[in-house]
Parts: structure tokens; C-alpha cells; sequence
């Protein structure tokens, strides 16, 4: 399990133009703690080729900030991305997760209950999100959020990203039990470096 010093986990959305997106990722590259971030590319309705070339502009602008990629081991490989963040369902016995990770890539997965959670403590993930913490307009269709008492109640040891509906009024409630949190509508839009800002600001 590789050591997660980053707490800011940045997602893009797929409600939003891939230009916009880029413009503000690109802002990044002044954001003077990169140590602190980290961007997942995450798009459920582009082809790979699409994704790949976000992917190879990202990584030429933010060369510093480590890239995770959503759900394909096969673009973290072609394009030397720092990791993969995969779906909660992904079949963990099939995939040799020490392979990736002697090759310093992160591995880390979507949690939404106990049980998932425990699985990838199990395979020795290097972390992992869980959520929805909070209400969110696009998991509504699944019914009420988790909330993050799991998160609160219980030991892990792995390191936990809070994940869903998080904002500026309600981030203050999860620093005490969350590794860290990750977000689309709270980063992806023109004021990035701000939010980030005072976020990295709360969570010291």
C-alpha cells in the first residue's frame, strides 16, 4: 500500500464541455501546493480516444499533479498515468494489484458500503471513496445518501476520500473521520484555485 499524501481529489464531470473542463484543470499548474491534489479523469460517455487525448493534454500542462484515471488499467499503462481509480464492482481477485503497485502506480476504488470497504483493505488498495456522504442530484436515482457514520463508527485502515454532495458549509463535518475528500461541482468550475484554497486551508 503506497503512502496517500494527497487529500484533494479532483473529478471531472461529464456535464460539462471537455474544453471548459481543461481550462480550469490548467489553472492548477498555479496552485501552489500540487502535493495536495490529485485529478481523476472520469468519463462515462467519451471513447477512449477522447479520453486519451484529455488524458495526454492534462499530463503535458500538469506535470506535477498525479493523473488517476477512471476504471482502464489499459490508458494508465499507455500513458504512464499515476494510477487507476476503479469501479466498486471491479472483480479484485482477477487483477494482480501488486503488479501495479511495485510499479508505483495508486489503485484505489469506489466503496459504498462495509463490505467493499473491507475488500479492499483485504487487497491492500491504497485508498478508496465512499459515498454519497451527502445529497447529490446525480446519485438521487439510487436513494438516500450514505451518509458517513460507517466512516465514523468503524477503524480502517486504509485511507478514506468522503464523496458526494460535499461543500463549502458541510465540508467541516468530515475532516475528523475522512483521509480526505473528493468533489465535481465543488472544484470543476472557474474558481478551482479558490475553492481548493480554502479547502486545503480547513483540512490542515
Amino acid at each position: 500500500m503506497a503512502y496517500i499524501d494527497f487529500s484533494i481529489y479532483i473529478i471531472t464531470s461529464d456535464n460539462l464541455p471537455l474544453k471548459e473542463q481543461l481550462f480550469f484543470l490548467k489553472k492548477l499548474k498555479y496552485y501552489r501546493y500540487k502535493n495536495d491534489i490529485a485529478v481523476q479523469i472520469r468519463f462515462n460517455n467519451e471513447s477512449e480516444n477522447i479520453i486519451m487525448d484529455f488524458a495526454k493534454e492534462l499530463k503535458r500542462e500538469l506535470s506535477d499533479i498525479r493523473l488517476i484515471i477512471n476504471n482502464s488499467v489499459s490508458i494508465m499503462n499507455k500513458l504512464d498515468l499515476d494510477g487507476v481509480h476503479l469501479k466498486e464492482n471491479v472483480n479484485l481477485v482477477s487483477m494482480d494489484i501488486k503488479k501495479y503497485q511495485n510499479n508505483d502506480k495508486l489503485i484505489l476504488k469506489s466503496t459504498h458500503s462495509l463490505e467493499s470497504v473491507k475488500n479492499a483493505e483485504k487487497y491492500g488498495l491504497d485508498a478508496i471513496t465512499y459515498g454519497p456522504v451527502f445529497d447529490t442530484p446525480s446519485k438521487r436515482q439510487y436513494g438516500k445518501p450514505n451518509g458517513y457514520e460507517l466512516i465514523k463508527n468503524n477503524k480502517f485502515n486504509i485511507p478514506v476520500f468522503a464523496l458526494g454532495g460535499i461543500n463549502m458549509d458541510n465540508i467541516h463535518e468530515l475532516k475528523e473521520y475522512f483521509h480526505g475528500l473528493g468533489a465535481i461541482r465543488l472544484f470543476m468550475n472557474k474558481d478551482i484555485i479558490k475553492n481548493i484554497t480554502e479547502v486545503g486551508k480547513l483540512w490542515k
